[in-house]
């Protein structure tokens, strides 16, 4: 069997990190403008917030033991098919309650994404390269920040 394409690899993992986090990040750069319309003040919007990161934390663990039973590849589909559900989910809610719940959702995709995007990186990138690797997915995050400040002219402005 080949190995595998380093830059496919980290290709792979800066999107799956990407998927997992954009759905905090976009209700961030949204709520500005959806807080009037579903009735929630900044303390509300910092618990949806911090309840999406309470999530991730407390699960990390448990989504690093799903990846070393079902294997990266298996683990990181399962995790970015729940940081989908989660990304739908706000993108539809309608209201505040279904925007926490949501965002719930993809914070297990999240803490299933970013222990298995290292698992996933350690065994599809030489190790002469990983530290590059790991960087250039690290960077996924601000990436996903810089997504959700783009929506805020693209969605808002344009759809309402």
């Amino acid at each position: 069997m080949p190995s595998p394409d380093p830059r496919r690899v980290t290709a792979l993992s800066v999107a799956t990190i990407v998927a997992a986090i954009v759905p905090v990040h976009l209700f961030g750069a949204l709520a500005p403008d959806i807080q009037e319309e579903f009735g929630f003040g900044d303390a509300e919007q910092g618990f949806a917030i911090a309840a999406y990161f309470a999530v991730s934390a407390v699960l990390s663990s448990w989504g690093g033991a799903l990846s070393d039973r079902w294997g990266p590849s298996a683990a990181l589909r399962t995790g970015t098919g729940f940081a989908l559900i989660g990304a739908a989910g706000v993108v539809v809610a309608p209201s505040y309650g279904v925007i926490v719940v949501a965002l719930c959702i993809a914070a297990i995709g999240n803490a299933i994404n970013q222990p298995s995007n290292n698992t996933f990186i350690s065994g599809g990138v030489p190790p002469h390269h990983r530290g590059l690797a790991i960087g250039i997915k690290q960077s996924a995050i601000p990436t996903s920040t810089g997504l959700a400040g783009l929506a805020l002219p693209t969605i808002a402005v344009s759809l309402g």
